[in-house]
């Protein structure tokens, strides 16, 4: 009977102190504050989102944590926003991730925000704060005008740059088929720049229409985008003609006649001229610009004397080039 008893004061005494025990680790555990932290966004970031993603880390994988949203560049003043995440995910013991979005965007500004966690002892952590940018407005990037139409087969496209805070010093550009945007990229890549301003020399381009367009990035993902600007290559002469002079010819006042180019940009006159001699290299005895009429021109000369003459048509078009 002695001995029964001594083994349930034994028992009893053990239980005792594993409650005892058990209850020192729990109340030491609640006394230590959780460890939260904040990893997105990161301090002197920026973002052209206005709900952007809050997330972050913790220890204590139980309890609710709360972000606070200051305006400004310091947790001074009332928060902005108080937003609450009821539970975080653990990854593992004393392991957790957790996520907010903010209830309602945020205006275009800088702000400071810090993540708070309280756990059943009434222990709370707090994280270091992070300031960030809410950045919706894209660079300001432009383009020149570009001459057209040009014989010009490499041209070259210049235009101003966004200087503002954050904006990148680079831009690209784009040169599309076509008289619109939505034509094929055919020549595209990065631009000289220099103080304010940005160059960029194409690469060869056949004779055609062309839109091209300039964009520029800033570090909270904005893009800014010139307007489009069309243009023309064009190296190929007006197709001009003449026609056979009968010869020896009686005629002191012959007619000449031929062909025109009717190509777009081609010009609506031919200029003729009549040299002295069996080249176009003699003395000119008479000229004239005369007007084309559905692809053909006719010019009737001036008195000419006996003589041997030469003649020839030319034909220019708005890009320069010159047909003969």
């Amino acid at each position: 009977m002695t001995a029964g008893r001594n083994v349930a004061r034994v028992a009893a005494t053990a239980l005792i102190t594993l409650i005892v025990f058990t209850l020192g680790f729990v109340g030491s555990a609640a006394a230590a504050a959780p460890e939260v932290a904040i990893t997105a966004p990161l301090t002197g970031t920026s973002t052209n989102s206005q709900s952007p993603a809050f997330s972050g880390t913790t220890d204590d994988v139980l309890d609710s944590v709360t972000l606070q949203i200051y305006a400004g560049a310091s947790v001074s003043g009332s928060a902005i926003q108080t937003d609450t995440l009821l539970a975080p995910v653990e990854i593992g013991p004393e392991q957790a991730t957790w996520a907010i979005l903010p209830e309602s965007p945020l205006e275009q500004g800088q702000y400071t925000a810090v993540a708070e966690q309280t756990n059943l002892g009434s222990e709370t952590g707090t994280s270091p704060s992070v300031t960030f940018t809410v950045d919706t407005t894209p660079p300001m990037v432009t383009i020149d005008p570009v001459t057209s139409p040009s014989q010009n087969t490499q041209p070259s496209l210049s235009g101003d740059l966004g200087v503002a805070s954050g904006d990148e010093a680079s831009v690209t550009v784009a040169i599309h088929e076509g008289g619109t945007l939505s034509g094929k990229t055919v020549v595209s890549g990065v631009a000289s720049v220099t103080g304010g301003i940005w160059s960029y020399k194409s690469s060869h381009l056949s004779d055609g229409t062309y839109t091209a367009q300039a964009s520029q990035r800033d570090d909270a993902g904005n893009v800014g985008k010139s307007a489009a600007v069309t243009f023309r290559v064009d190296t190929t002469p007006p197709v001009v003609s003449i026609n056979a002079v009968g010869s020896p010819s009686k005629d002191n006042e012959p007619t000449l006649s031929g062909g025109a180019g009717v190509a777009v940009g081609d010009e609506s006159t031919v200029t003729v001229i009549i040299y002295q001699g069996t080249s176009a290299s003699g003395t000119v005895a008479a000229s004239g610009g005369v007007a084309v009429t559905h692809g053909t021109w006719s010019y009737a000369a001036s008195d000419l004397a006996d003589g041997t003459y030469t003649a020839q048509a030319s034909q220019g078009d708005e890009a320069g080039n010159v047909g003969k």
